[in-house]
């Protein structure tokens, strides 16, 4: 299996976590660093979030590629980004918690990537970074992810 992690040659400065907490504000989310250096954020504030396997990412990105994916290399899942969805998000189908699809459920802290100016990318990266003009609806991503599923078997 082809892992997507990369070592990192350093951690993350405050400047680089203060950047980042900037860089999200002005997407309108409301991000803060806890105590190990994380950038965390609220599910259910401004965007509402599923996971799945990393290996799902090709198929999912070819019919969603605007939607904002990250990646989590130590544990093989992306994590998608989508539209606050009007009713209370749901646990998935479950065909789609067989295949280890999640909704977080609203208000869950959720770890963003840290972003910072060389190519350090840590064990979270994005793969299509954030615009926050460009949220896909829970139902078009969790369809989006369900037809990779059946890609990939």
């Amino acid at each position: 299996m082809n892992s997507l992690l990369t070592i990192p040659w350093r951690m993350p400065t405050g400047n680089d976590l203060a950047t980042t907490v900037s860089a999200y504000r002005k997407l309108g989310w409301d991000t803060f660093p806890d105590e190990h250096g994380s950038i965390m954020a609220g599910v259910g504030e401004r965007f509402d979030v599923a996971t799945f396997p990393d290996a799902l990412a090709p198929a999912f990105l070819s019919e969603l590629p605007d939607a904002p994916v990250f990646v989590d290399a130590r544990i093989h899942r992306c994590t998608v980004l989508t539209s606050v969805a009007c009713d209370q998000v749901r646990d998935v189908a479950p065909d789609l918690a067989e295949a280890r699809v999640r909704a977080l459920p609203r208000r869950t802290p959720v770890m963003l990537p840290v972003l910072m100016e060389d190519d350090w990318d840590g064990h979270r990266r994005w793969l299509v970074a954030p615009d926050a003009a460009v949220l896909p609806g829970w139902d078009e991503t969790i369809a989006a992810i369900g037809r990779a599923i059946e890609v990939a078997r």
